[in-house]
């Protein structure tokens, strides 16, 4: 959803619009976390949301994109039957 947004930022998409672009059950929850984020603005027109690349992110809003974007590789540690104690 996000290439669709940002990939077209002076083009806006009705909420019908985004979930048969996407095929996903998910994108109210995701519109909703990127307008509070401020990725994306939303306007009525008609009575119906229509959502917008912000085409001057804050830094704030850049920062969660970017969190959102990391992988983090953490270590596995491995746990043996022996603890080193002695019973």
């Amino acid at each position: 959803m996000l290439a669709l947004l940002f990939d077209q930022p002076s083009r806006g998409f009705f909420t019908t619009e985004l979930i048969e672009l996407t095929g996903s059950g998910a994108v109210q929850r995701e519109l909703k976390r990127l307008t509070s984020s401020g990725l994306v603005n939303v306007t009525l027109i008609e009575k119906r949301k229509h959502y917008q690349a912000d085409p001057v992110p804050t830094i704030r809003s850049r920062i969660l994109l970017s969190r959102e974007s990391i992988v983090f590789n953490r270590p596995r540690i491995q746990i043996t039957g022996d603890s080193g104690r002695n019973d």
